[in-house]
């Protein structure tokens, strides 16, 4: 008896300094994730997002001044500057985006946990996201690409995990509104709601047994969808149109006269460019790996698309592949959802797997970890030491030449709106601001040309500001 006492003993204290080790691990990883936020370098597309919360206050989105993409973004930011009430404008934005991106991880791991019951693994999915260069450089900024992806991993975990049959209208209402707030918050997430719908029809089939679902999760969308229609109502059909599509046809315009046409053999130049480097292609090992796992011990990879968590998965990193291919241009930050949803696809397959073979993959996932942390110890350990080192985060930095702006214009131009490229700046030293040069096509066509630090010598011209304009 003493002997099974002591042995259990063992045991429980294994697994407590198992959960404290894990636990620990979680934390500095959300502390580095935090890192990587508030030292980023300011980008031309938070000049457009922050500036439009800012300005909220004195009119209306798509009327009183453009806006590109769905209009639930600007009001989170918006939301966030009337409780902290604060001039350090950019700083409040990067808050915003850490809570978001805090959240992000901790759902994802949670996710992850859920698909492959091993919270070992589940950790090397989560440093391995961490560690990919796609997920750092979107995390980075204040903008409009992590807060849906968000609240689609939330509607993935109602609409995976559903138990009884008394939660599970709720449940497909829940997801549905989720991502009716998703693509209100980030356009191209329009194709989301086929990764929940498909699954539904292949587990029920096509008929009676699948349409309370999908009229459930379609009630739910149409709820998450009603405050934008509404705002873009009010500001006018043409405007709303306009500034959430009608500009892709204009830029298009522009780069074909800029002789800077992207065809699709483009685009796939520009993805081989973006996924094949070193943190993806891990990634993509893992999967081929788990899937030839898969074939082996099961002899076909279809008896695992009839397990919901693995077709929501494998649907949405098709989705993801439409997301990155259909806009023009293609930035890096489009590669993100890919990026996830492949990681998560990782996880759901590992669960489809034997016991014996699963030891082989964490031993692989766990290898990747370590040659990722080694190969980017250096600028890991960079941002890491910036982060306690307030005085040169950026949005601090940007506070202080909007400053520096403010006391180079003539006290008698104070009360008169400046013209500037760069509101954020301006907006920082409370000068006001033409919100036409400041958000919208005419930003985003000329935002990839400008450069974040100022330009010439005279005052007057610091930050693509010009003022005294009647």
């Amino acid at each position: 008896m003493n002997t099974t006492s002591g042995s259990q003993f063992t045991v429980t204290q294994r697994q407590t300094f198992s959960m404290i080790c894990l636990g620990t691990v979680l934390i500095i990883s959300l502390f580095f994730a935090s890192s990587v936020v508030l030292t980023t370098r300011l980008s031309h597309d938070e000049h457009m997002y922050l500036s439009a919360a800012r300005l909220l206050d004195r009119g209306t989105i798509y009327a009183d001044f453009a806006y590109l993409q769905s209009p639930y973004m600007p009001f989170v930011y918006h939301f966030a500057m009337n409780i902290i009430n604060s001039e350090y404008i950019l700083l409040i934005g990067r808050i915003v985006k850490v809570v978001i991106v805090m959240a992000l991880l901790l759902v994802f791991f949670r996710l992850t946990l859920y698909f492959s019951s091993d919270k070992w693994f589940s950790l090397a999915c989560f440093l391995i996201l961490l560690e990919n260069n796609i997920f750092r450089h979107t995390i980075g900024y204040a903008r409009n690409y992590d807060l849906p992806m968000l609240l689609v991993l939330l509607a993935g975990w109602k609409f995976v995990s559903l138990r009884s049959y008394a939660t599970t209208k709720l449940s497909y209402a829940i997801a549905g509104l989720l991502v009716g707030l998703a693509i209100g918050s980030k356009l191209t997430y329009v194709i989301v709601p086929f990764a929940f719908i498909f699954p539904i029809l292949i587990e029920y089939g096509i008929g009676r047994r699948s349409l309370p679902p999908i009229a459930l999760f379609s009630l739910g969308l149409a709820i998450g969808l009603m405050p934008a229609i509404y705002l873009c109502l009010d500001a006018g059909i043409d405007g709303a149109f306009f500034n959430n599509i009608g500009f892709h046809n204009l830029n298009a315009i522009w780069y074909a006269e800029s002789d800077g046409t992207i065809s699709f053999i483009d685009k796939l130049r520009h993805m081989k460019q973006a996924l094949w480097t070193l943190p993806t292609q891990f990634i993509f090992l893992l999967e081929l790996l788990v899937l030839a796992l898969i074939v082996t011990e099961k002899h076909s990879i279809f008896s695992i698309l009839k397990t919901r968590s693995v077709l929501w998965c494998a649907t949405l990193v098709v989705v993801s592949i439409f997301i990155f291919l259909v806009p023009t241009p293609v930035w890096l930050a489009y590669y993100s959802p890919f990026v996830i949803w492949s990681t998560l696809l990782v996880a759901t397959l590992y669960s489809q797997v034997s016991v014996q073979a699963r030891t082989t993959v964490k031993i692989l996932a766990f290898a990747c970890v370590f040659m990722l942390l080694i190969f980017h110890f250096p600028d890991d350990f960079r941002l890491s030491w910036a982060a306690f080192h307030p005085a040169n985060w950026p949005c601090v930095r940007v506070h202080t030449e909007g400053l520096a702006l403010r006391s180079a214009i003539p006290v008698e131009y104070l009360t008169r709106p400046v013209a500037t490229l760069s509101p954020i700046y301006a907006l920082e030293a409370d000068l006001d601001i033409y919100p036409e040069l400041s958000t919208g096509p005419f930003t985003y066509r000329i935002g990839g040309l400008l450069s974040t630090g100022c330009y010439g010598t005279d005052n007057h011209r610091q930050h693509h500001t010009i003022y005294g304009i009647c």
